[in-house]
């Protein structure tokens, strides 16, 4: 089963191959109702003129009804090739959330008119109402969305595969087991909780029984313990500038770049002793850290790519005292080999829509709960739905003192995307968020300014 699901995953997107392979398996038998409609069947759903812009055709081509007798219904958006899902997330995640009406939910498969080589998702879209045990309560929020990324050869797709694999296993399925399917926490604590407790302590541990530690370290553990912090650190967001295609790239536009990069370096180096000292140093305080002409970077093979200057302070070379420090190659392989097993993504959803991958948010989490004094000194990464709250009001009551409109309205239409304001009152908030200023004094991560951006565009 599992092997099944990882070519599903990683292959280019096709309906019949999908249902027969991910859905039948894993829901037929197991479920009330599992209900697939043929081409001839299908439903389609009328679209608007401006939904037409976005996307070519939204199918209903079944339904699941789970053994606690919730009703799932399953929908394919055929979006237009030249709409970028992470550019339009509002727009098409409105086209199937009015779909949802009560207590259902859906699954949706967002593909494109030309599938073939492209990233195509499958969500599960719902209020939280569904999630309630017992009596349905009546929840005035916006549906969630939790989202898988496919379609990539290269990727492992381990945290689908295990989730789904382990759905498949259930006797009976119910709403709930859907859910921890799709259960982006415990999927970031997996991540957290082995990158700290293995990782992590396997460097720390192999420089703390090293000559190193009174070479380089004088013998202060925390010292070794703040280096690695760094150098996994480093590692860390190199995985996510991979996603972007900006690490080995053949042109200066940045859009063929390796997006397994890391791994494959590492492996052009032969994988010695001298990773770190030699070639890790270099892509770190030599590359990333100093403007290059024409962002020229020799690999191992003599082969020139590109690698972008960064002038974030991320890269600078902390000591000399660092140059000769050596690592077990082992060491480097099973951590490429541990982050190989996740789906990174560059975009920080809102709360309302979860991408089931490892997010910019991770790096926050890592600092702030491996900084051994953060609390005393402040550092503290706000929580995605603290974020939304802060801005949320941020917003509410700035718009409240430049309008005459109630409060309540104006919570409601940020809050729940939902308004009873009339066309003129609409034109007053649109000019009043172009025109204003944020001010962050304490800025840290940007998670602020960030969340009022993505509030304000939302």
């Amino acid at each position: 089963m599992k092997e099944i699901l990882k070519q599903q995953f990683q292959a280019s997107y096709k309906r019949e191959a999908f249902e027969k392979n991910v859905l039948r398996p894993i829901f037929q038998g197991k479920v009330n109702e599992y209900v697939i409609l043929d081409d001839k069947t299908t439903f389609p759903i009328s679209l608007t003129d401006g939904e037409k812009n976005i996307a070519k055709s939204i199918n209903k081509y079944g339904h699941i009804v789970t053994a606690d007798d919730r009703k799932i219904e399953l929908y394919e958006v055929v979006l237009k090739d030249d709409k970028v899902v992470e550019r339009n997330k509002v727009s098409i995640g409105a086209l199937v959330k009015k779909q949802i009406i009560g207590n259902n939910a859906i699954f949706v498969n967002f593909t494109y008119e030309n599938a073939e080589d492209k990233n195509w998702r499958f969500s599960f879209i719902a209020f939280d109402s569904v999630f309630e045990e017992g009596d349905i309560k009546t929840i005035e929020t916006n549906p969630k969305r939790y989202t898988y990324i496919f379609g990539e050869p290269d990727e492992t797709y381990k945290t689908a595969v295990d989730c789904f694999s382990k759905l498949a296993n259930e006797l009976q399925i119910k709403i709930a087991k859907i859910k921890d399917a799709f259960g982006v926490e415990a999927m970031s604590k997996a991540f957290f909780d082995e990158y700290r407790d293995t990782h992590y302590k396997n460097f720390v541990n192999h420089l703390i029984h090293s000559n190193f530690k009174k070479s380089a370290f004088d013998d202060d553990e925390k010292a070794i313990r703040d280096f690695v912090k760094k150098l996994l650190g480093r590692v860390v967001f190199l995985y996510f500038l991979q996603k972007k295609g900006w690490l080995g790239a053949t042109s200066l536009d940045y859009k063929d770049g390796d997006k397994n990069f890391i791994s494959n370096f590492f492996k052009e180096t032969k994988q010695g002793l001298d990773f770190y000292t030699v070639w890790l140093s270099k892509l770190f305080f030599d590359t990333l850290n100093e403007k290059r002409k024409e962002d020229n970077f020799t690999m191992p093979n003599d082969t020139i790519v590109k690698i972008p200057y960064l002038n974030g302070g991320l890269f600078e070379k902390d000591s000399d005292r660092y140059d000769f420090i050596t690592f077990e190659p082992e060491l480097f392989t099973n951590l490429f080999e541990f982050f190989d097993q996740y789906n990174f993504t560059v975009y920080e959803d809102s709360p309302d829509d979860h991408t089931i991958a490892v997010d910019p948010e991770m790096l926050g989490h890592i600092f702030e709960n491996l900084l051994e004094d953060n609390k005393d000194k402040g550092a503290f990464y706000t929580p995605k739905q603290i974020v939304q709250y802060m801005t949320q009001e941020s917003l509410i009551e700035y718009l409240n003192t430049h309008l005459s409109i109630e409060k309540e309205k104006i919570s409601t239409y940020i809050k729940n995307n939902q308004t009873k304001l009339n066309t003129q009152e609409l034109k007053d908030i649109d000019v009043l968020l172009d025109n204003v200023k944020i001010c962050d004094p304490a800025i840290g991560s940007g998670a602020f300014p960030m969340g009022l951006l993505q509030e304000i565009y939302r």
